[in-house]
């Protein structure tokens, strides 16, 4: 599967959606944990056979490595884009796996995967905050770090040299944006330059943009007009196909607002030389 990035040309979909190498990333901590703990016979599991404390490691790392993830991300929407902010997140990620790690293994001790005597949850939490705390917040700082890596790359022309923006403190803004998407808590940024990742927040550009060069058509969309090629329906509801090949969603709340800029009433290259 691939997509066009802005310069027209055919990309693969991991290379233009960081998240996709995040989960790489997590399975492969995820896998190589569990064969650590499975090998080592961790926690006086050796008594059980190979198979069965592989599958039981397997599940077990993966709630240990995916959820502090999946609860950061969950954090971020209600938290604001700033260091502070930011580290909030991972900290009430850490926190809050413990007790629902805690409860999950117990649950466990009900299926033939953990057959041990089911103890109190509550009385469970010390003994799980250890390695929870410890690999949770070694996954949840490694993915900071993986995420930077790659953000940090752009996608431009061959010869030209990537636009500089400011970040969210910055005072103007430059011109050659096509759109702007929020993915979880970072921005993408479609310039006539190329593909540009930041850790940003979309109402602080959308503040700054030209009202009248573009529109916020979704929550987490913002598109200027020369952007647009045509609209699309896609069963009630509408896309945008853009100059670059992507289709933005119009939500519904705003379709008055893309219908009075016109662009509903735009029509694709093959239907305009079907009606000539």
């Amino acid at each position: 599967m691939s997509a066009i990035d802005v310069n027209g040309r055919s990309v693969p979909d991991w290379s233009a959606n960081p998240w996709h190498r995040n989960v790489i990333l997590l399975t492969v901590l995820s896998v190589f944990l569990a064969f650590v703990l499975t090998l080592s016979g961790a926690f006086n599991t050796d008594d059980l056979g190979l198979v069965h404390r592989l599958g039981l490691w397997l599940l077990v790392s993966a709630l240990m490595v995916f959820q502090p993830v999946g609860l950061e991300l969950l954090f971020a929407r209600a938290l604001p884009q700033t260091a502070v902010g930011r580290w909030s997140g991972k900290t009430l990620a850490m926190l809050v796996s413990i007790p629902v790690i805690a409860v999950e293994l117990h649950i466990l001790k009900f299926t033939p995967l953990l057959p041990k005597a089911p103890d109190p949850w509550v009385e469970f939490i010390p003994f799980v905050t250890p390695p929870v705390l410890a690999i949770g917040g070694f996954t949840l700082v490694l993915r900071l770090m993986w995420e930077r890596a790659f953000l940090g790359a752009q996608h431009i022309t061959e010869g030209t040299t990537p636009a500089s923006y400011p970040s969210s403190d910055a005072v103007g803004i430059e011109t050659g944006v096509l759109w702007l998407r929020a993915r979880d808590h970072y921005l993408e940024i479609i310039t006539d330059h190329g593909r540009h990742f930041r850790r940003d927040r979309l109402a602080d550009w959308v503040e700054r943009l030209n009202e009248g060069s573009g529109l916020q058509v979704h929550r987490s969309w913002w598109v200027a007009d020369r952007a647009v090629s045509h609209a699309i329906r896609d069963g009630r509801d509408y896309k945008l196909v853009l100059s670059t090949g992507d289709h933005a969603p119009v939500a519904r709340s705003r379709l008055d607002g893309v219908r009075a800029a016109g662009w509903l009433d735009r029509v694709s290259a093959a239907q305009a030389d079907a009606a000539a």
